[in-house]
């Protein structure tokens, strides 16, 4: 008992010296808070819909419209839950990206989320390292003695002087958190803080029924409740004197909270929710940076995935030699990099049968036979092709390049490069079909043999 006394007094008495360093605030001011959350990991297009969504690049052009739209400051700051619900090292390597590539675009503050919290140690430790802008983990018991992050976070912009604290509910199962990690202090820092504070938030990762039951709790004390891991609002939900606000997931939105101080008083005058949508243009400089991260772990995932197809097919019996494209340099990247330049196309093929998931006819002794999926899926055992639907699912089906060929090199060069791609697109039908349809929208073809 008397340590955790002792670290409680430590903790505020850190908490009332930043409170000390802010100085005194004015009584005129106008913010422009900018909040992101529950990224997961996706550096580029979450593939969540038929037109592309999210992606660091795409964010990184919007922040730049809304700074060069007015001359009004801006703080942007992530609620957390950076890093992907899968932790191998791909989604690690992702997550340290994400974190880099933030700092790049000027993040100011981003929350430790739940997700986050989950790595083991030395993980954790590494993607917080990389980070330019601040941590923040007061929702975790000894964030500070054993993570060195604050558990609090206050700054001026614009004349606000703006606090941010955070909580986690470790009853909610997504959250995956141990009861005896989450730091129950919430009330505690913020009556500590608010008398120091034009406008204090708080990033919560709730279970959806909490939002309601907390800002009860904190009505007249917090401004602004951001909730993770919950559906984007357009509007904020007004709870007593507390707004709150969410952007959903994937990095598909962004949120706008405008802030003005008239006579010593923070008004919030606003909520927009800012889709990150295919209406934006990428940031040359973030996409570059994304891009050769991609190119990277694409290349250890071609490797991994060729010894893996070379040990299938010493078991099937197979020589290499026997499938086409083992001196190929492209490889087959699946229809999602084909869509954002063939969109039409895409659409018309997505609607076709040849998209549709295929039934593998079983044989006779109820197992299922290898070599009914070639006419099945995309590269079926090519070097770079399908493998098998727990390996690449993101191969299954007829897809774009089981007629035009490996897309990689032209995908990777934006288009400029054709190598792997066929001449005549055409002459792959007569793989599945007898006899070749000659005439019509070849993207629209039914898969009937």
């Amino acid at each position: 008992m008397r340590t955790v006394a002792i670290w409680r007094g430590v903790a505020a008495l850190c908490l009332m010296g930043l409170v000390l360093l802010i100085g005194c605030r004015g009584n005129e001011g106008r913010l422009r808070i900018v909040l992101s959350a529950d990224t997961r990991g996706f550096l580029e297009d979450c593939g969540c819909g038929p037109t592309p969504q999210g992606g660091l690049a795409r964010r990184a052009d919007l922040l730049r419209r809304l700074r060069t739209a007015e001359s009004t400051p801006i703080l942007l700051m992530d609620g957390g839950n950076l890093h992907h619900v899968v932790e191998d090292e791909p989604h690690l390597r992702a997550a340290r990206e994400l974190v880099s590539v933030m700092g790049r675009i000027g993040y100011d503050l981003a929350v430790l989320g739940p997700q986050d919290a989950a790595l083991k140690a030395p993980a954790l430790r590494e993607m917080l390292n990389g980070a330019s802008f601040t941590w923040l983990g007061g929702a975790y018991r000894n964030a500070r003695p054993a993570l060195g992050l604050d558990t609090a976070w206050v700054a001026t912009r614009g004349g606000i002087t703006v606090g941010v604290l955070d909580t986690a509910d470790p009853g909610y199962g997504p959250n995956r958190l141990p009861a005896d990690r989450v730091d129950d202090g919430l009330l505690r820092r913020a009556r500590l803080l608010r008398p120091h504070c034009d406008l204090l938030i708080v990033a919560a990762a709730l279970d959806p029924r909490g939002p309601e039951v907390l800002a009860r709790e904190l009505d007249g004390l917090v401004d602004v409740l951001l909730v993770t891991g919950a559906e984007a609002r357009s509007m904020p939900q007004e709870m007593g004197g507390v707004w709150v606000v969410s952007v959903g997931d994937r990095g598909r939105n962004l949120g706008l909270l405008e802030v003005e101080l008239k006579r010593g008083q923070a008004l919030r005058r606003s909520w927009s929710l800012l889709p990150v949508d295919n209406s934006l243009i990428e940031d040359p400089h973030v996409a570059d940076q994304i891009r050769e991260h991609t190119q990277r772990e694409q290349g250890l995932e071609r490797g991994r995935r060729e010894r893996a197809r070379l040990v299938l097919l010493a078991r099937l019996g197979i020589p290499s030699n026997q499938l086409p494209g083992n001196a190929a340099l492209a490889w087959y990247q699946g229809e999602k990099d084909c869509r954002a330049c063939h969109q039409e196309q895409w659409e018309a093929w997505r609607a076709s049968p040849h998209a549709g998931p295929f039934a593998l006819p079983p044989r006779e002794d109820g197992t299922e036979d290898p070599l009914a999926r070639r006419r099945l899926v995309t590269g079926w055992l090519e070097k770079g092709g399908w493998l098998s639907q727990e390996e690449t699912p993101h191969l299954s089906g007829v897809q774009c390049e089981a007629c035009h060929g490996r897309a990689s090199m032209h995908t990777n060069t934006r288009g400029e490069l054709r190598e792997g791609l066929a001449d005549d697109p055409w002459q792959s039908c007569a793989a599945c079909h007898d006899p070749v349809p000659g005439t019509g929208d070849p993207h629209r073809l039914h898969a009937a043999p």
